[in-house]
């Protein structure tokens, strides 16, 4: 598994890509940071994004989702080698996912 992050410098929020393996699937979870190191990452890794996996809905968290262009999921789901299981979680918000 192949994980990278990116930290927004004022809100503190991260972004992450995790992948499979090199030349094959990866997921975004939340778009709140800057996405273009994660991008930078889909381009060295070489993998196909799938997703965006979002924990929940404050801006902090969504911002880039528009600009990626995937489909936004909030539940459990595979993607190639990836499987991930969404497990509700509200308090920080209603929504939330971890």
């Amino acid at each position: 598994m192949l994980v990278a992050r990116s930290m927004h410098p004022d809100w503190l929020s991260n972004a992450y890509l995790v992948a499979d393996q090199e030349g094959g699937t990866a997921v975004y979870v939340d778009s709140g940071a800057p996405v273009e190191p994660l991008r930078e990452a889909v381009e060295r890794w070489r993998v196909e994004p799938a997703f965006i996996l979002r924990t929940h809905a404050h801006g902090d968290h969504v911002e880039h989702e528009g600009e990626l262009g995937l489909p936004v999921r909030t539940d459990s789901l595979v993607a190639g080698g990836l499987r991930v299981e969404a497990i509700a979680t509200p308090g920080h918000s209603d929504d939330m996912v971890a």
